[in-house]
């Protein structure tokens, strides 16, 4: 899985966490450098939930059919969300001349 931010750079260090409809927990994982996440044990045939998140980033949610002895390749874009992000802003005044 590719996670990248919607003008398609990666993004390393995202957490991935993929579930089965129930919601039952079946791998989690963090992007790599190149923003890849790979889950190479999931069960046979199911339909999965992939969620990731990563802090100033709008979670990312999509649902997906695997199928047995089948590669799934999935791109899952995060949207810069700067409600999330910590803004400081100094302000100083300075001597009059």
């Amino acid at each position: 899985m590719l996670v990248h931010d919607t003008a398609g750079t990666a993004l390393p260090g995202v957490f991935v966490a993929v579930t089965d409809e129930a919601q039952n927990e079946l791998a989690t994982s963090q992007t790599d450098s190149r923003g890849l996440a790979l889950f190479p044990n999931l069960p046979p045939p199911t339909a999965i939930v992939v969620r990731a998140r990563l802090p100033g980033f709008s979670n990312s949610i999509a649902a997906i059919s695997t199928r047995q002895g089948c590669v799934t390749s999935l791109s899952v874009p995060l949207i810069l969300d700067p409600s999330q992000m910590d803004c400081v802003l100094q302000v100083q005044s300075l001597p009059r001349k």
